[in-house]
């Protein structure tokens, strides 16, 4: 250090200022720097705090959960529960009732979760008019919690607007017995 002051002593006085303000503009960067990350730090832990309340509320909500999902479980009748190709079959009937064309160019996707397996497949309604749209919902409705609707699309037809092109995302639940 005294090797330092010495040097810096001998120095010309602007060759001590431009020292100084060296000196002062890499304090200055580092301030900086060591200000973003400490805002950057105070975020993540502010997120990471909420995070961790919201787990603590679902792991103290566990018990209720888990007896309400046990309840909902016990309503469920293993009869009216649908495989994929009885979800295919069944939507086909529900769409002719209706007097709809349904097509479906998807493989239906499966995913076990134990004690169901639900079964997720992408249906086309092409040339659909407002009331045949409202059966089919209303008897897709009357399926429910059975079979549930993940997403809905509707496009008008360029052609004749009173028509639609109709993309319907469902999904069935099978009880694994």
């Amino acid at each position: 250090m005294k090797t330092l002051r010495a040097f810096f002593l001998l120095l010309q006085l602007r060759e001590k200022i431009l020292v100084v303000a060296f000196a002062l503009m890499i304090a200055a960067v580092w301030a900086s720097n060591f200000n973003r990350r400490a805002w950057q730090f105070q975020r993540q832990a502010a997120t990471a705090t909420l995070d961790l309340k919201k787990q603590q509320q679902w792991l103290d909500d566990q018990p209720a959960i888990e007896a309400n999902a046990m309840k909902t479980a016990a309503r469920l009748d293993a009869s009216h529960t649908l495989d994929a190709p009885l979800l295919l079959a069944t939507i086909s009937s529900l769409a002719g009732e209706a007097n709809l064309n349904v097509t479906s160019n998807t493989e239906s996707r499966d995913e076990s979760t134990g004690q169901f397996n639900i079964h997720t497949r992408e249906f086309i309604l092409d040339k659909a008019d407002y009331g045949s749209l409202i059966k089919f919902y209303l008897s897709l409705q009357a399926r429910s919690p059975y079979v549930g609707i993940e997403r809905y699309t509707q496009v008008p037809d360029k052609v004749n607007p009173a028509l639609s092109r109709v993309s319907l995302l469902l999904s069935a639940t099978e009880v694994v017995r």
